[in-house]
């Protein structure tokens, strides 16, 4: 069995890395509580979490799809969500996030990954939280 890409990128990042284990976001969570993390004028975006059977060449592919990202982007995306559970995505739009978040999930769903992919965004407008 040959190893990909991501796979070898991991293995050295994980041998020169010698701090502890990357925290994991409960799939119940919702980033948008990590008040400290959000722009100010963040609205709308996409969460994407970790697991440990979506392979990380299919996110990056589905990024680059659906999130419009360059190869690069999407790259560092992928292993950011790999080493600390997740990300938040923040789009222009509501639309843009439900768009987003449709096309990953369908095609995690298309392909038997567990990716979970969600649309979350801020009740109340920047400036009134």
């Amino acid at each position: 069995m040959r190893n990909s890409f991501w796979q070898r990128f991991l293995d050295e990042l994980r041998a020169a890395w010698k701090g502890p284990p990357p925290p994991i976001i409960d799939r119940d969570s919702v980033s948008l509580a990590l008040k400290s993390t959000l722009k100010e004028d963040f609205c709308y975006g996409v969460e994407l979490l970790d697991d440990d059977k979506t392979p990380m060449d299919f996110v990056a592919d589905a990024l680059q799809r659906h999130a419009r990202m360059d190869s690069r982007d999407a790259q560092f995306v992928t292993v950011h969500i790999h080493a600390h559970g997740g990300i938040l995505l923040s789009t222009a739009t509501l639309e843009d996030a439900q768009a987003v978040a449709r096309g990953i999930t369908d095609d995690a769903t298309r392909h038997g990954f567990p990716l979970v992919c969600r649309v979350v965004h801020r009740k109340t407008p920047p400036g009134d939280a």
